[in-house]
């Protein structure tokens, strides 16, 4: 049986000369029935749609036509009198029909249709878009990071569909009754075997189990969804019990060695681009693992030249319901301090941001973008220096915040301690506890992080 689709249909019939109509034509199981929408337009708006139909160019300037063509056919348009954005009349259409397309009655969607509740209530009954339209969502929030998650899923989803021959190309397209048990781990052994994708050179490359936790996580929330939406019977649902089980992150130690650490801090090329990504990872490193968005993101009122400190709320944790507004103090150790002098923007204001990666006036995405292309620098940096130094070891941005750590447990400091300069949070005694480390015994502490001759050849 085929699904039902819709299009739309100008009626004249039955309306004053020069007007029309604008009316939804549905077709299904060779029946074909129509639905107003209200609207009623000029000849010469149908003619300028007519004329559109399949796309806008950047010769139509008119912005009330741009709008109008979008209220028909578009994704979505300013509603004039609200001031929002809404679903054009098509999409809506669409996204009714997604809902119910394998228990399709023209009754029922016109129900979903005439509903005031156009978004939240019509979720969509295709794992694809449901996917994408979380990404928007998440953008909408300024929440590049995990919009990303969730575009790249609906990426690798897509691709997954296609070559296995689920969809054709020209419509990919996932009902979320077919996200069963064996869908899924299908899908979880295409992207170990080959199901990655590098956009640059187009090729295809095997994913790690992190990845694919990730994609799965994104794929459980929008199936939760569908079954909120009563798309996906709770007794197909395809997770947990006997269904199918997410696979965990793998949780490899990243933690340098000691002799290797010796050998990165003691670094130096003719070259400054090799220079400032030694020294930002560095950085990372004397500041407990200092991630690359809170390292971009420091201003100058962050820093304490007096006590020789920095404090931050890490962007990671800002939101979480034991963290939330909670800061990191980090006391600034000799060598950090000459990294911010070496390559600090001059102190302009406390607004200005220390580092050259950002600058004001950024909105969240060119600050994500920025962030992001900062953090492949580094590592791409460290690849060739560590080649340059003859060392058979993986260092990235990531290695750093688990090196600080291990290499302070190494020297026997407190626990305390390094839990106070990973910005985690504790107990109420073990704050209590942090607050009895001065300035002499914190440095005494992070001195440990540069290992002395004897440990780097003992290690």
């Amino acid at each position: 049986m085929k699904l039902p689709t819709v299009a739309i249909f100008f009626d004249k019939r039955r309306i004053k000369e020069g007007h029309a109509s604008v009316k939804l034509s549905v077709y299904y199981n060779a029946k074909q029935k129509q639905f107003s929408t209200g609207l009623i337009l000029t000849d010469e708006q149908i003619e300028f749609l007519n004329k559109h139909k399949s796309g806008l160019t950047g010769k139509v300037r008119d912005e009330s036509l741009r709008n109008l063509w979008n209220k028909i056919y578009g994704r979505e348009y300013l509603d004039e009198l609200t001031g929002d954005k809404k679903d054009s009349w098509l999409r809506k259409a669409q996204i009714a029909i997604s809902k119910i397309e394998h228990r399709f009655s023209f009754e029922e969607f016109q129900a979903l249709l005439l509903t005031e509740r156009h978004d939240p209530a019509v979720f969509p009954n295709d794992l694809i878009v449901a996917l994408r339209d979380q990404e928007k969502l998440l953008s909408d929030q300024e929440n590049y990071t995990r919009a990303t998650i969730f575009r790249s899923a609906a990426n690798s989803i897509e691709r997954f569909v296609i070559d296995t021959g689920i969809t054709n190309k020209s419509n990919p397209k996932v009902p979320f009754v077919l996200v069963n048990k064996d869908f899924l781990k299908r899908y979880e052994k295409y992207l170990l075997d080959n199901g990655g994708f590098r956009p640059l050179t187009k090729t295809r490359r095997p994913v790690g189990q992190t990845t694919v936790s990730f994609y799965m996580s994104g794929i459980k929330k929008v199936v939760n969804e569908a079954v909120k939406a009563k798309i996906l019977p709770k007794e197909d649902y395809p997770f947990g019990g006997e269904g199918y089980r997410i696979p965990k992150g793998k949780n490899t130690k990243k933690a340098l060695p000691s002799d290797v650490i010796s050998a990165v801090l003691g670094y130096s090329s003719k070259f400054t681009r090799r220079n400032y990504a030694m020294d930002v990872w560095k950085f990372s490193y004397f500041c407990g693992g200092m991630n690359m968005t809170d390292l971009a993101r420091l201003k100058w009122r962050n820093v304490d030249l007096i006590n020789n400190q920095i404090s931050f709320i890490r962007r990671k944790t800002r939101t979480t319901k034991e963290n939330a507004g909670q800061e990191t103090v980090i006391s600034l150790m000799p060598e950090a301090l000459e990294i911010i002098r070496k390559w600090g923007r001059p102190n302009g204001g406390r607004n200005d941001f220390i580092f050259p990666e950002l600058s004001l006036g950024m909105n969240e995405k060119q600050i994500h973008l920025a962030i992001y292309s900062l953090t492949r620098r580094v590592n791409r940096m460290l690849v060739v220096i560590l080649k340059e130094l003859g060392i058979q070891a993986k260092i990235r941005t990531y290695e750093a915040r688990h090196s600080y750590a291990t290499t302070l447990a190494r020297a026997q400091v407190p626990l305390a301690f390094i839990s106070q300069g990973l910005g985690l949070s504790s107990l109420a005694t073990t704050e209590r506890y942090l607050g009895s480390f001065e300035y002499e015994q914190t440095q005494q502490f992070l001195s440990a992080l540069i290992p002395k001759k004897q440990d780097s050849q003992e290690s």
